[in-house]
């Protein structure tokens, strides 16, 4: 209130003092030409005077109306702005109230009796993960713990049956983990005894997953992505893993009878005591796997590169060598290897010769 008190006093003064140079003003400026007559030359400076006046005065309040226009308008778009941020957090509000809503809606049917209600709450849940990044790791979680709650092989199979594959619910859970979105994970999967055997996994991310001791036999593999992964104890028999990545994986004690390994990539994997029985393994990248008491009866390495790696111990009995190249590799002692598997493989002159070469 005192405020608009002031301003209408300032503004009566300015108006008054406006009024008063206007009519008194020539004579203040210039007294001492300016007589009480007003002759032709004096009116001439009066109305110069005035009009210089009446254009100040006229800039003044259009400088005025300027300011009080721009100050006006800085305040409605300040307003304008604020009112978009509520309403943006309010649509935030709005959206993550949907996706609490979406997300219990799907756990509620991932715990529902029937195998379709589960698949429902699954593909909930990843349709979830792909539109909220906030909810990735919390869903991941989740899946792993279904999976691994699930899939053990008391609750997959009968007592004495084996199943050829798992349960459509649970194929779908570690389809959709498989296929989740590349975004950074505080944590390692970790499907450790897991019941996965016929388990589809084609070109699925699981880099760092721990499947240790997991039953995965005729799993579909192709394209996976198992790179630093751990996979010691697991049962891959009979699993198709053409293409697939394991550079770095641990894979001691695996067994991987009748596996198809073709043109995958296994450079620096721990192959250590694992189990190759007539696995194909044409083309494979074998740079620097440690190989060392791995049973490769029968394997078929056309091709393969094994340069740099530790064979020390190696079964080949039986196993095609054609093109191999095994520069780098160590080899004394290995078992069950002929001089002709040795010289048909590229490198072999640079290879550790075994002193138990038959």
């Amino acid at each position: 209130m005192n405020k608009r008190v002031s301003k209408i006093t300032l503004s009566s003064f300015g108006a008054g003092l406006f009024l008063l140079l206007v009519w008194k003003g020539p004579w203040w400026a210039d007294s001492g030409h300016m007589g009480p007559g007003l002759s032709p030359g004096v009116a001439a400076v009066v109305t110069g005077f005035r009009t210089v006046i009446v254009a100040v005065g006229a800039g003044v309040v259009a400088a005025i109306g300027l300011y009080y226009t721009d100050r006006n308008f800085r305040h409605s778009r300040d307003i304008l702005t604020h009112v978009r941020e509520k309403d943006s957090e309010q649509a935030e509000l709005t959206r993550e109230g949907q996706v609490i809503d979406r997300y219990s809606s799907a756990i509620k049917m991932l715990s529902a009796d029937p195998a379709t209600e589960k698949l429902g709450g699954i593909y909930a849940l990843e349709r979830i993960m792909h539109d909220s990044p906030k909810y990735h790791s919390t869903i991941v979680e989740v899946l792993v713990a279904f999976i691994r709650a699930n899939a053990q092989r008391g609750n997959a199979v009968q007592e004495g049956e084996i199943d050829e594959r798992m349960p459509d619910h649970l194929s779908a859970a570690a389809t959709v983990l498989g296929r989740r979105p590349d975004w950074d994970e505080p944590f390692r999967i970790d499907l450790r005894r897991a019941y996965l055997r016929g388990v589809d996994l084609k070109g699925a991310k699981l880099r760092r997953c721990r499947l240790g001791n997991s039953a995965l036999e005729k799993a579909d593999m192709r394209g996976i992505d198992l790179s630093e992964g751990w996979l010691g104890g697991a049962s891959l028999k009979g699993a198709y893993m053409s293409s697939a990545f394991l550079e770095s994986a641990v894979l001691t004690k695996v067994d991987l009878t009748e596996v198809d390994l073709s043109k995958g990539s296994l450079s620096r994997a721990d192959l250590r005591n694992s189990i190759l029985r007539h696995a194909v393994l044409k083309a494979v990248n074998l740079v620097n796997a440690d190989l060392r008491d791995a049973d490769l009866t029968g394997a078929n390495l056309e091709m393969a590169d094994l340069s740099g790696a530790d064979l020390r111990g190696a079964k080949f009995d039986g196993a095609i060598l054609d093109q191999a190249t095994i520069a780098g590799a160590r080899l004394s002692p290995c078992y069950g290897l002929t001089m002709a598997q040795l010289t048909s493989t590229k490198g072999f002159d640079r290879a550790e010769t075994p002193d138990n070469l038959e």
